[in-house]
């Protein structure tokens, strides 16, 4: 199976907490479509799965390093084993990049209410997949 990396490494003008701050809110807003699986908050590191257009996913490790006070670097890697077209994967990979830095730029904050909605969209997913599971089998019947 041939693979292909995709990388970002780029710094953003805000602070490290600020940059975490903002994974957290668009990882919540997203209801699945930006799944963190695992965070290393002493390393500064997420493991998250990108769910794009046509339940195409990238699977991608998230680094952030504080060069200062007002400075991150941002550095993303992710491999590619050709269950998506490239171009499919760079694009899920970039509108992340562009939310994130959205959401920085905004002021968005975690709260209790997208806390509460981050923890309960998995759920929603499976009922949904259950929901669209059982719709298409009563089609097909």
């Amino acid at each position: 199976m041939a693979t292909t990396q995709i990388n970002r490494t780029f710094t953003l003008p805000y602070s490290l907490e600020k940059v975490k701050e903002g994974i957290e809110v668009i990882s919540a807003k997203s209801t699945g479509t930006y799944n963190i699986k695992t965070r290393n908050d002493v390393i500064n590191s997420y493991h998250i799965v990108m769910t794009g257009t046509a339940l195409t996913f990238a699977r991608c490790n998230v680094q952030l390093k504080k060069i200062n006070e007002n400075e991150t670097e941002f550095k993303l890697d992710t491999i590619d084993t050709n269950q998506n077209s490239l171009n499919v994967s760079n694009e899920t990979v970039d509108k992340f990049i562009n939310k994130l830095t959205t959401s920085i730029q905004s002021g968005e904050v975690m709260t209790p209410d997208l806390t509460k909605k981050a923890k309960g969209g998995c759920a929603t997913m499976v009922v949904g997949f259950i929901v669209v599971s059982v719709i298409v089998f009563l089609i097909a019947s």
